[in-house]
């Protein structure tokens, strides 16, 4: 049997890591005050979003050590892993887990630049499970979890601006200029890198323009992933997703709390879509 691996920016809930026997290696995240948490273990995401909004300056995400990967490698030396870990464009999560694999000697161990993070992530998570319960090797695994990467597409709506500039992404005057003329950045991931796609004027607009980039795909309509940076129950997820689910007639769906990584620079507010497409 293979034992599937991945890190905390799945978000995947501690419930789903058991209830689908996967393994997980935490970011961590360091407040103002210097205390470090372990991402979702030690740190959930409603605490997190609290922190967040009453912290002076964002926190600090840093990623897991190769000792980490190391020592969850050797849980399981039985087995073959398929470790998935977040786009090595966005972290050294990846680096970290390459140099793990080398510290152990192991030939039985294929970690995968997924190019995701977040639902996306999790996209890909819930396919290597489910290939994993169907049988298939290691190497199979991969082959087809490599395939799938460059056919799904992430696309999310930013809320507010004053996180990316406080993250030092946006100059003080397009923060001021942007949150006034209510622009809302639509960004997205391509080739594993976080680019901006659009801009939407107004709330009114975001889907048009959501949809505008979803019809450069040949969208496969069998399921789609959403996401929302923030506490539960504070999000309006239903004006953004219905439309979406509603026009493209997407057959299963899941909604998910997005976790501290893209949520220390985009803040609360965030909402996103991955979904297939064709070639």
């Amino acid at each position: 049997m293979v034992k599937i691996i991945t890190d905390s920016t799945s978000d995947m809930t501690e419930e789903e890591w058991k209830q689908y026997d996967v393994d997980v290696v935490f970011l961590n995240v360091e407040t103002e005050n210097g205390a470090t948490y372990k991402d979702r273990k030690e740190l959930r995401p409603d605490d997190f979003y609290d922190l967040l909004a009453n912290s002076n300056r964002l926190p600090k995400t840093s990623q897991p050590s190769p000792g980490d990967f190391l020592e969850t490698f050797e849980r399981y030396p039985n087995q073959e892993l398929v470790v998935l870990p977040m786009s090595k464009e966005l972290s050294g999560t990846y680096q970290s887990a390459l140099l793990a694999k080398s510290m152990s000697k192991r030939e039985d161990i294929y970690i995968v630049n997924t190019l995701q993070t977040a639902q996306g992530l999790r996209y890909l998570v819930d396919e290597a499970i489910k290939l994993r319960d169907e049988g298939k090797t290691g190497q199979e695994i991969v082959e087809a979890i490599e395939d799938l990467r460059d056919h799904i597409q992430l696309i999310a709506v930013v809320d507010t601006l004053d996180y990316l500039y406080k993250g030092g992404r946006l100059s003080k005057s397009i923060m001021m200029a942007g949150n006034f003329l209510k622009i809302h950045p639509i960004i997205g991931l391509d080739e594993g890198k976080i680019v901006m796609f659009s801009k939407a004027r107004g709330k009114k607009s975001i889907i048009k323009e959501i949809e505008k980039l979803m019809g450069t795909h040949e969208v496969i309509r069998d399921q789609a992933y959403f996401g929302f940076s923030g506490k539960n129950g504070t999000v309006e997820m239903d004006t953004f997703q219905d439309p979406l689910i509603e026009n493209y007639g997407f057959q299963t769906y899941s909604t998910g709390q997005i976790g501290s990584l893209i949520g220390t620079h985009t803040g609360p507010g965030l909402r996103l879509i991955v979904y297939r497409f064709m070639k």
